[in-house]
């Protein structure tokens, strides 16, 4: 595999830094609280698990990983990070982003979990060949620019019989034809100016720095040629909230949202073994 970087992948890896050390990921739905503390946290956290993601802890099982080694790449502020370790999991964390690392070490030294904590790249990750009984990564991976090499990094450092849940970017969902195809690109006019790509990179994740991440998306089609080194894969579309409709959306029964979200979703969860 080779190790070689181009500026373009430089840049980009920057981008990631710049955005997440400055925004780090979810903390805007708990602005009303000071960064760093219990009720930030506990903010963050509710939000993820009863407004936008109702759906992951089921999905996931955080539970089912007690007594076994797990690497999350991308754990963010740490919140689905640290129900593994509550679980009773060995975690390890590894981020890209500075602020990210430093919030979720103060996140598991205020709720008394211990972790590792690793400052890296998914492309380029330090650790040995059989490594982990799991790898956890939730919207991480379509942000590197070579998903390919991080996701055969992820099959290299798994045990055989080790299980991979990779959540990406869903193409044919209504997030990206609607919200941003149609209203981001046709009503708003940014089409007239920029391709898909940029509007993705524009609007996608929240920043105030001025970042702009590389943004990519992917069909079934894609992800199951992206993880065909492993023996068996499931995939399944998730994510439909009711903040995604504007106006209309909180008379739209949460059950109604979770059925079309099996179909239209924003995310691509891939459950994978080596």
């Amino acid at each position: 595999m080779s190790n070689f970087r181009s500026k373009e992948d430089d840049y980009y890896k920057h981008q990631i830094q710049q955005l997440w050390n400055n925004d780090p990921c979810g903390a805007v739905t708990a602005k009303q609280f000071e960064i760093g503390t219990k009720d930030f946290f506990d903010a963050v956290e509710k939000y993820r698990y009863e407004v936008y993601s109702p759906w992951l802890k089921q999905e996931v099982q955080f539970e089912k990983f007690a007594g076994k080694k797990v690497l999350e790449i991308g754990g963010g502020l740490g919140t689905d990070h640290i129900q593994l370790a509550k679980a009773g999991t060995i975690t390890f964390d590894l981020d890209l982003a500075f602020e990210h690392l430093r919030l979720t070490k103060e996140r598991f030294q205020l709720f008394n979990q211990k972790g590792n904590f690793i400052l890296g790249d998914a492309e380029f990750n330090c650790f040995k060949d059989n490594r982990f009984d799991a790898v956890y990564s939730f919207g991480v991976l379509h942000h590197t620019p070579d998903t390919q090499k991080a996701i055969d990094e992820v099959y290299r450092i798994l045990k055989p019989g080790g299980e991979a849940l990779i959540m990406l970017y869903y193409k044919q969902s209504y997030f990206y034809w609607f919200s941003l195809f149609f209203v981001k690109g046709i009503l708003g006019g940014n089409l007239l100016r920029m391709n898909m790509k940029e509007i993705l990179s524009r609007f996608v994740e929240y920043s105030t720095s001025g970042a702009r991440p590389l943004v990519k998306v992917y069909t079934k089609n894609d992800a199951r040629r992206m993880f065909k080194k492993f023996s068996k894969t499931k995939i399944k579309i998730r994510q439909l909230t009711q903040e995604d409709f504007p106006y209309i959306g909180k008379f739209i029964p949460i059950s109604l949202l979770n059925f079309f979200s099996k179909f239209i979703g924003w995310n691509l969860f891939v459950r994978a073994i080596k």
